[in-house]
Formats: structure tokens, sequence, C-alpha cells
């Protein structure tokens, strides 16, 4: 807090700046009700000399509102539609005060495997006149769609988890490269209508795109022939979360060597966060996931004969932490490997953060068709000055793309998005160093550069 407030201060309004709030905490009331702990934040906050109109901002609801406001505070709630209904469940809560809505859900997180949502632009456009109506305040969330770049996504719990695609568009007026949507320009005409010339003028252009064609990935090199240029392995006697290890994001690789004679016993991990895929002696043999329990007929056997033994790795990824509701303490990798009910000890443990890649060696393409996990090289050559553009990775099944060293996000073929954006100032002019890393497997090792999205 105390880096974070220096950086701020001067920007308050107070100092010239133009923030003019601060946020409490964020939807605290989804948690708890311990009012000590938000009076310590504040505390912190006038510590730090950034002293100006605080507020909360929780769900609508009074059970949410109860739990994470103080009555000192400007109480703000958030929710995504029937801003009538919502404000006036606020007023009669907190009446005598200005009425706002702290995150106005312009449309929701994209999973995975799922389809996308596609709100209605009609509907955001009239509640926002809703809200001019009203004379209320909004903050749109998002009005300007992002992207979860590297492995910065977060993911979503029900009965399961829900990790959160690469692209944060959010269906939001302006979209994940900056352009504007039509939406942008129907609210802008609402504002004109209520405000008149007080509206600036445009003067922002949009930013040009380029399609520049397929890439062809010419080299490759196979991460357990470069795993000892990527980590060193740590010893341990039970496989460790991969925090455990000093590693936040990205893969884990687990080792052991399993020995012979042993019967065909059934294979299985207890705590599987996120996704295993299990090889013997570098041969892929099946994919275990959280939340999917494999049964005795569906599991892995590895019998063994007199005098015989084998390599068993376990590549696991983090696919993104959950960030709300009460499994947020989500550690990743993997406990309790086990044959039937024997557990299995003494495991080397390597920390794959996907960071730096510069120990890979590489060697010629063999095959169009290659089975992960696996490393591709290739450049694009750009001859003017480098555009946004959007990059898609048909025949891939599961993993990133890293360009110039930017790890741009992960790809899945299980959709909805298809491809991911390449901003600009990532390219340069002349030749880009394009680093594709692929965990299962793939039909092709050509990719190709789209001046148009394709979110699914």
């Amino acid at each position: 807090y105390k880096e974070l407030l220096q950086r701020i201060r001067p920007r308050l309004a107070v100092n010239g700046g133009n923030i003019i709030m601060l946020q409490v905490e964020n939807e605290y009331g989804s948690y708890g009700n311990d009012k000590e702990y938000l009076r310590e934040v504040i505390k912190i906050y006038k510590e730090n000399d950034a002293d100006c109109l605080f507020f909360t901002s929780d769900g609508s609801s009074y059970s949410f509102l109860t739990g994470g406001t103080l009555p000192e505070c400007l109480c703000v709630a958030n929710f995504g539609s029937k801003p009538e209904e919502r404000l006036a469940n606020l007023e009669r809560f907190r009446p005598d005060q200005p009425l706002m809505c702290g995150e106005y859900w312009a449309g929701w997180f994209e999973h995975w495997g799922e389809p996308r949502h596609n709100r209605p632009q009609d509907e955001v456009v009239a509640e926002f006149k809703q809200f001019m109506d009203m004379g209320a305040s909004i903050n749109y969330y998002m009005f300007h769609g992002g992207t979860n770049f590297g492995f910065t996504n977060g993911a979503n719990y029900t009965d399961h988890i829900q990790p959160t695609i690469t692209s944060y568009d959010y269906g939001a007026p302006l979209t994940e490269a900056g352009d504007r949507r039509d939406t942008y320009y129907r609210l802008r005409d609402i504002l004109i209508e209520k405000f008149g010339d007080k509206v600036p003028p445009l003067t922002a252009t949009e930013t040009p795109k380029a399609a520049y064609g397929k890439v062809t990935l010419t080299e490759q090199a196979k991460l357990f022939d470069n795993i000892d240029h990527l980590s060193k392995p740590i010893h341990v006697v039970a496989p460790k979360y991969m925090e455990d290890i000093g590693q936040n994001f990205g893969y884990t690789l687990y080792r052991t060597t399993h020995k012979g004679p042993f019967n065909d016993w059934p294979f299985y991990i207890d705590y599987v966060h996120d996704r295993a895929q299990i090889f013997v002696n570098g041969e892929y043999k099946a994919t275990y996931f959280r939340d999917q329990a494999v049964s005795k007929e569906e599991a892995l056997k590895v019998p063994l004969d007199f005098g015989e033994k084998v390599q068993l790795d376990i590549l696991v990824e983090n696919m993104g932490r959950i960030n709300y509701g009460p499994h947020m303490r989500d550690q990743k990798g993997i406990r309790s490997v086990r044959f039937g009910g024997q557990q299995i000890f003494g495991w080397d443990m390597y920390a794959l953060p996907m960071e730096d890649l510069s120990g890979l060696v590489y060697e010629k393409v063999s095959d169009e068709k290659l089975e992960g996990p696996v490393f591709l090289r290739g450049t694009l050559e750009i001859q003017d000055e480098p555009k946004d553009t959007f990059v898609r990775l048909d025949g891939f099944k599961k993993g990133f793309i890293m360009i110039n060293g930017f790890n741009l996000g992960r790809y899945y073929e299980i959709g909805s998005q298809k491809t991911l954006y390449v901003p600009a100032p990532k390219l340069k002019k002349g030749k880009n160093e394009i680093v594709v890393f692929e965990s299962d497997s793939t039909d092709s090792v050509s990719i190709e550069f789209f001046a148009e999205p394709d979110l699914g």
C-alpha cells in the first residue's frame, strides 16, 4: 500500500489530479463483515496522505451491503442489469447519498469450453439511458476491454473450475485493441443529448491493423530433451504445490523412477490443480483434470516385471487461480500420487514459469504433425512500421505463444476464443521471433496473422 499510494498521491483531485475517490477493499461483503478490518485499510490510506473521498463497493443485495460497507464512507453497488431496481435497493439501504453503480457489467467472464456470452448491446445502451435519466453515476466494468497476457487469467468456480480465456474483451464499448464499437457511439449520443457541447469532440483514431499472413515454424525443441536447460530439479519426498517451491505461474514437471516388480494397480492423483499430463518413458499416456474423478477402470496402469523400471513424468499446468468466492486459496500443482493405495515417494520437481526460454536447443522440424510437449520457433518478417494484428493457431491443441520474448497468452482448441491479440508495440520492423509451446500435439506447424479478431 505504501508503494502504491505514493504513486497515486500526486494524482488525487486534492493535489490537482483527476482521481476523485478511493475504494476501500473490493466487494468485501462477499467475504466478511469485519468493520475493524475495513477501518484499518482506511487508516493505511490516511497514514500515506491519500486522504480523499473513500467509498465501498459491494453487490447490491442487503447481505453484501451490510457486510461490506461503513457508515462514514460513500456506499456504491455493483450489478449488470435492472438499474432502477438495484439503485432503489441501494437508496433504501443508504438514503440521502448519491446513487452510483461501482461496477456496471457490460459483459461477463468468458471461460474455456463455454459459448461466448455476447450480451445484447441494445440492453446496455437502454440501461445507460436509465442511469442518465435518474441522475445516477456509473462506472463501467469493462469500458475498455483488455487481455490476460501471459498466465495472468483468473478463474471462477461453481461446481467445477472455469478458467478465464486469454481475451478480456468483455463486450466492452472499446474492444481489446481499443477500437470503438457501435455501443461507444450510441452511449456518446446519449451523453450529447443530456450534456450538449460539454461533451468534448472525438480526436482519437483507431489503430491500424495488418494481416501478416501465414508463418511456418521451422524449428522444434522437445521439453523433455531441454528440461535441464530450463530448470533445476528440486528433490522432494512427496509432490508439493508449485507455491511451495517458490513458483507462481506456468507449469511444473514432477519426475520419478518407478521400479518393478509391480502389479497393474490403478494410478491416481488425489489433488490435481489444474491439468496433469502423464508420460511413461517420455510417451504420453493420459491426462487427469481437476474436478474429474478417474475411475478404477479409466485409471492408467503401469505393470512392471522383475528388473524393469520406467521414468514417470507428470506435467501440471496452472490454468488460472480462482479469484472469487470461498475457493480463493487456490494452490497449484499436485499432491498425493499413488498406485492403488500406495503413495509414490521420491520426486524431482522442475519449476517451469516459461519466462526465459533462451536456453532451449532447437533442431529442424521433423514433421508437420508433432507430439508435445514441444516448443516450435519461426520468424515473422515485417517490412513497414508494425501494426496491431491477431494470430490464429489452427491445428494446435493447447499451449501459449510468445513474440519477441513477450507471452501473448494461452490458446486452447476447445474455444470459444480463436485468435490472440498481438499489440503493435510488441512487434518490430524486420524479424520477429515467434515461439509456440504446444503441450499436447499439433497437426500443423503454420500459424496465421489476421487483421480482425475471432473470439468465437
